[in-house]
């Protein structure tokens, strides 16, 4: 079992690069860069949490297919591919390069979605439960530090090009196919890992409404689905925009943008061990 064990470590630094090159911080900038409204700004941002819906049928999905790790590795690669369709919206015409932009980015957060649902019930198998926070505090620990490292190299790249560049555009163009290949490393990763085998269904199917509702009914369930439906409404309502409002209204270059996002890793990063540990 420490094979596989130290593999999820390894592999969550792939997948957390691709993540820092090509989201958050980066995604907003190049929204930018290509001359993207607020309102593209905004439907962006919402692609990770209208994607998450998909979740319901990927349920559905596993329980017909019961072959998580194939779910997982086929929607990982499907989803990071549209990452070169992103490199090369640079050099289409900016109306063109927004749609590329934005349907790149359903498709990828959807496919995401569908893939950490199979993962999360594949992960729950494979790792024993004593030992499951503790793997993640280490886990995000190193994905912590590799999103550090590879978003402040990020930043200071695009700050060395100026503003409406080609120099710029190339520069994005590097970012995100850079993060397409860490990210099919982390898909070639993840299916060298043994997936053990689900229970045979049974009998009698269980519909998909079924499997929704029977987590719903615990009650402490409820509260905690209410209370993260309240913070991240109230996170995401202000997160897109923050880089928007740096950058274009007070002037701050994108290094700065990245230096307060590291910031609020690093708090992350000082508290991960101990509370993966705790819980």
């Amino acid at each position: 079992c420490a094979l596989p064990i130290w593999r999820l470590v390894y592999e969550a630094g792939y997948s957390s690069a691709t993540a820092a090159l090509t989201s958050g911080v980066i995604l907003t900038a190049f929204a930018l860069h290509l001359g993207a409204s607020n309102l593209m700004v905004g439907v962006l941002a919402s692609a990770p949490f209208l994607g998450q819906l998909l979740q319901a049928p990927a349920v559905a999905l596993i329980e017909r297919w019961r072959r998580r790790k194939a779910i997982a590795v086929l929607s990982s690669v499907l989803g990071r591919s549209m990452l070169v369709l992103m490199a090369v919206a640079v050099f289409l015409p900016a109306n063109l390069a927004i749609g590329a932009v934005v349907l790149s980015q359903f498709v990828l957060c959807g496919m995401g979605a569908v893939g950490a649902c199979a993962w999360n019930a594949w992960l729950r198998d494979l790792v024993p439960q004593s030992r499951l926070g503790g793997i993640f505090a280490h886990r995000t620990t190193y994905t912590t530090a590799v999103s550090l490292a590879a978003g402040l190299a990020a930043a200071l790249l695009l700050d060395r090009t100026a503003q409406g560049s080609e120099g710029r555009d190339l520069a994005f163009a590097a970012l995100y196919l850079v993060g397409c290949a860490t990210g099919l490393i982390s898909a070639f990763v993840i299916a060298r890992m043994p997936e053990p085998m689900m229970p045979p269904a049974g009998e009698e199917p269980v519909g998909i409404l079924e499997l929704l509702r029977m987590p719903l009914a615990d009650r402490n369930f409820r509260r905690l689905i209410l209370f993260l439906s309240s913070w991240q409404f109230a996170v995401n309502l202000a997160t897109p925009f923050f880089t928007v409002f740096i950058v274009r209204k007070l002037g701050f270059d994108m290094t700065f943008v990245m230096v307060l996002s590291v910031v609020s890793q690093v708090t992350n990063l000082i508290a991960v061990r101990s509370w993966g540990s705790l819980s």
